[in-house]
């Protein structure tokens, strides 16, 4: 310990060199740094994700995902699965016992697909596994205008979702307002009545579209036909080219109705500065940069105004908000540290040794800052109140350290005895 003390106090020129090293790549780290509301959770669960179009749910289970699960359960490591099956699609994930691998168990979970793939349909694209990941909210993004339809909103809140999307550091977009696409079928009642059609026989053959069925879904309000389906791109002319027999009668969908594809209705309405409006989520990975992410989000939105001058965005529920007064608070409690303690050695001690504290605090939290990069942790609640209270033993360690070697001084000692004996006390 003496000959460490040693060293550094009698290489003056070597303690300034690795100051400013210290400073340069402290200053870099903490720009570099993901800036967070709280640190990333990890998560030690895995996801399956398939589909194959236009099975049932029955059928589904029975061809891929309960052969999936059988090779699954021979897996070490799995404490709990689960299974869903909706719309042609289905999930399986898998939550891992604490202190299992979680790379080497998704590993073993592709060999277990690849191998059961061979059972599936030669047309069926091969079931995904993926880490499952959060996605922390960021904020809100508001799309309102006063001269845009709802259905024009959604199809340029598409296009918007697609450009946040590829920002770096977006992990998902979700537009609230993004329903399914509806086919509406408006019948001319007058025809139906003329050709003595039965309205509910003529629902009953519309649900029999084969390229509906089993998605399809009829309301019938008034005299309009609502057939909710996924298969949104299919075209229009087709399904109204189609024939079909309704009570003997064989007659071409045309004939008797008009069809438009619109989104689904929503169950609520909101408004934005008195403006119809929809929103979207933004949420980041757990890598993230929150204040530069949200920056860029809103950098993003300033240039799609200008491609889209019927539309207003906004945004609101900034979480960067947070994390700068956050910050902001630690670094004004860094300047009133320093000045309290510099005022306090000054007066008590002397000027040199105030400057010599004073320097220390800033240069002691830009360690810190390496380290924090270093170890791959983030700017958070969490490591934030960890240096204000660091900060405050820094304080008080500062003024004890420089008050003792002081006081060895004053009794007569030579001043690098002093130095050595203070500190080591």
């Amino acid at each position: 310990m003496n000959s460490l003390l040693k060293f550094f106090l009698t290489h003056g020129r070597l303690n300034y060199t690795i100051m400013i090293f210290i400073t340069i790549l402290g200053m870099l780290s903490y720009s570099m740094m993901p800036k967070d509301v709280f640190p990333p959770l990890k998560l030690d669960k895995i996801l399956i994700s398939g589909g194959y179009a236009g099975t049932s749910v029955d059928i589904l289970d029975k061809m891929a995902v309960t052969k999936i699960e059988d090779e699954l359960r021979s897996l070490d490591g799995i404490s709990e699965m689960q299974s869903s099956i909706k719309n042609s699609k289905f999930s399986i994930f898998l939550t891992l016992e604490k202190g299992t691998d979680i790379d080497d168990t998704l590993n073993d979970v592709k060999d277990i697909i690849s191998n059961v793939k061979r059972f599936f349909p030669s047309d069926m694209n091969e079931p995904v596994a993926k880490k499952v990941t959060i996605q922390i909210p960021i904020l809100a993004v508001v799309i309102s205008s006063n001269t845009e339809t709802m259905d024009s909103m959604i199809r340029m809140g598409k296009d918007i979702k697609r450009e946040i999307l590829s920002i770096e550091g977006v992990a998902n977009v979700n537009l609230y307002a993004e329903n399914d696409r509806v086919l509406e079928i408006k019948l001319d009642s007058k025809k139906i009545e003329m050709l003595g059609l039965n309205k509910s026989l003529l629902i009953g053959e519309l649900q029999k579209f084969s390229y509906i069925y089993p998605a399809g879904k009829v309301e019938e309000q008034s005299n309009h036909l609502f057939i909710s389906t996924l298969n949104g791109n299919r075209n229009i002319e087709e399904i109204l080219s189609t024939r079909i027999s309704i009570g003997g009668q064989n007659l071409i969908l045309k004939d008797i109705a008009t069809a438009e594809r619109k989104y689904k209705e929503i169950d609520v309405i909101s408004r934005f500065n008195g403006e119809r409006n929809i929103e979207m989520g933004v949420a980041k990975n757990e890598s993230g940069d929150a204040i530069a992410l949200a920056e860029n989000v809103k950098e993003k939105l300033k240039e799609l105004e200008k491609k889209y001058p019927s539309l207003k965005l906004d945004t609101y529920n900034d979480a960067s908000k947070f994390v700068r007064n956050r910050l902001n608070t630690v670094v004004s409690s860094i300047f009133v540290g320093l000045i309290l303690v510099g005022l306090t050695v000054l007066i008590l001690i002397n000027a040199r040794v105030a400057f010599v504290v004073t320097i220390g605090i800033p240069v002691t939290f830009l360690i810190g800052a390496i380290t924090i990069y270093l170890l791959g942790y983030s700017i958070n609640i969490m490591t934030l109140l960890g240096v204000l209270l660091i900060l405050g033993v820094l304080v008080d360690d500062a003024i004890i350290v420089s008050e003792n070697i002081q006081r060895h001084i004053h009794e007569g000692e030579e001043k690098l005895h002093s130095a050595i004996i203070g500190t080591k006390e």
